[in-house]
């Protein structure tokens, strides 16, 4: 049996993934919150629209998230099949060819839940690997890969097709609108909240440069590269009583000017001169944001319960300087 080459290492400027962002555990982490990245991106969509293909070349919405689906059973088939010594040569199995008929879904939430579903298990399975386990390799098309690539080729389909179905709902005509602000302040800290204001920063595809995070399991994955929060909001919990402030819930980039609510994941903006972010995912607050609530209730910035008052996520698409006062732009 000839000897394969390992799969390349996967970095990607389109979705803005980055390889080396991802350990081994923050990448089986985004399996469980797969579910809910897609739920944001899809909040509010027309079922029908969901079953729209924009090209004849590409799968429709729902399509990608059943692509996704299918994606982790195969990983989960071809971690199991490693860990057990199954012996399997699938360097010979070649891409299945785009089927020509558009697959109709019949429902959003239960497409996204089974794929959320699928997710899980790959996540369980790679819980329960033995450490040597994680070092059985696979033959596949792309060349030899043991655990720690399929983990994060995994978290890179899960991500890029995140991006896919974003750009698709506005290709489609379902966009959030275009609009101008600016940046209020740009925060930082060496870790928790609340974080610090300064003048000017560099943005890389890991964030904002000084800044960092205590938790390095659940904060400062490629996909949490920045956290955005709006100054008007934030001036509108002031009106209620709230003691927040810009910095304070954490967020590197304040905004003013920019219709928060009307803000969605997969929505893309540009900072100043260089710099472009996709918005990724709202950001679940935790009792570490008690604090700068007037009753200590947190959940006042959760997006489940109350839509339009979250910070949110972003991937860094574009890197470069960013400064206070520079103008904002929402789909540009």
């Amino acid at each position: 049996m000839s000897v394969l080459e390992p799969a390349p290492i996967e970095n990607c400027d389109e979705c803005g993934f980055r390889w080396d962002r991802y350990t081994d555990e923050q990448a089986v982490g985004v399996y469980l919150v797969a579910g809910g990245l897609f739920r944001g991106v899809l909040d509010g969509v027309d079922l029908d629209l969901a079953n729209t293909r924009p090209v004849a070349e590409s799968w429709s919405i729902l399509e990608y998230v059943d692509h996704v689906r299918a994606s982790m059973w195969i990983w989960r088939f071809v971690v199991d099949a490693a860990a057990t010594d199954l012996g399997l040569d699938l360097s010979t199995g070649g891409t299945r060819p785009m089927d020509p008929e558009v697959k109709r879904f019949d429902d959003v939430e239960s497409t996204v839940a089974a794929m959320e579903a699928e997710s899980a298990e790959l996540f369980t399975l790679l819980l329960g690997l033995e450490p040597e386990q994680w070092d059985c390799s696979s033959r596949l098309t792309l060349g030899a890969v043991d655990q720690h690539w399929i983990v994060r080729h995994a978290v890179h389909e899960i991500l890029h097709h995140l991006h896919d179905v974003g750009r698709i709902r506005a290709r489609l005509g379902d966009r959030v609108p275009t609009q101008t602000g600016s940046v209020a302040q740009l925060n930082i800290s060496g870790g928790g909240v609340p974080k610090h204001p300064v003048d000017e920063a560099e943005v890389t595809v890991a964030g904002m440069t000084g800044d960092h995070h205590n938790d390095r399991i659940h904060h400062g994955r490629g996909f949490q590269a920045l956290c955005l929060y709006s100054k008007d909001v934030i001036e509108t919990l002031n009106a209620e009583g709230h003691p927040i402030y810009p910095g304070a819930a954490g967020e590197n980039i304040t905004v003013e000017g920019i219709d928060w609510a009307a803000l969605r994941p997969g929505t893309v903006m540009s900072i100043g001169d260089d710099v472009t972010i996709e918005l990724s995912s709202y950001a679940t607050p935790c009792a570490k944001n008690a604090a700068w609530f007037a009753d200590r209730d947190f959940r006042r910035m959760l997006h489940d319960t109350n839509p339009g008052w979250s910070r949110i996520y972003a991937t860094v698409l574009g890197p470069g300087r960013i400064r206070s006062g520079d103008q904002v732009v929402v789909e540009p």
